[in-house]
């Protein structure tokens, strides 16, 4: 059981919160996290649809009131997806989530195959950044920017920053938090 697990901010990404609870250990190894964690060194750090959440979710302080469907439901883009899907792909898709074999949930939800890119990059709006710094004395990734199609943030009309950060491609069991090398202005590129 975890000491210490960070709360989780208003449309935070799991990612995030896995991110942030690396950097507030203080860690310095990714797979010491994700034992920490998951109780297990081979979770990869997936950015929309996080496996292996009943782990997680026993492993988090009971008086969290964190369960697996509350993790999938409240942190991860399941949601998002779930809406267009019928009733069985939809539980098949979060028992998945729940015992960690997630390696075709972007094909049962249709992810795989759809016209609209799931982008490649972590995204932020520089607006929502500033706000979460004020008000939490931290930055975080928000779940609506990582959604496919989505190009703007639906708060303040301004276009989403792309960062360096590749959830999937490289490091695929280190969370990257969104501190300021994360979110690095002169390195990140806008769509516009």
């Amino acid at each position: 059981m975890l000491t210490y697990f960070p709360q989780i901010y208003p449309d935070e990404l799991l990612y995030s919160v896995l991110a942030r609870y690396h950097l507030h250990t203080c860690s310095t190894s990714a797979k010491q996290t994700l034992d920490d964690l998951f109780g297990c060194r081979n979770v990869r750090a997936a950015l929309g649809l996080q496996g292996h959440l009943g782990a997680l979710a026993n492993r988090i302080p009971l008086d969290r009131g964190l369960s697996p469907q509350r993790l999938a439901l409240g942190t991860t883009l399941f949601p998002y997806y779930a809406a267009f899907q019928p009733l069985p792909v939809v539980k098949e898709v979060l028992a998945s989530l729940i015992d960690g074999t997630v390696d075709a949930v972007n094909v049962r939800f249709g992810i795989a195959a759809s016209a609209v890119p799931v982008p490649s990059t972590l995204r932020y709006c520089p607006k929502c950044h500033d706000e979460a710094l004020t008000r939490w004395g931290e930055r975080y990734w928000r779940r609506a920017h990582q959604l496919a199609g989505v190009l703007v943030c639906a708060e303040h009309g301004d276009p989403l920053v792309d960062t360096d950060v590749q959830p999937g491609k490289t490091r695929q069991h280190e969370y990257i938090a969104a501190t300021d090398e994360a979110c690095d202005p002169i390195r990140a590129t806008s769509p516009w």
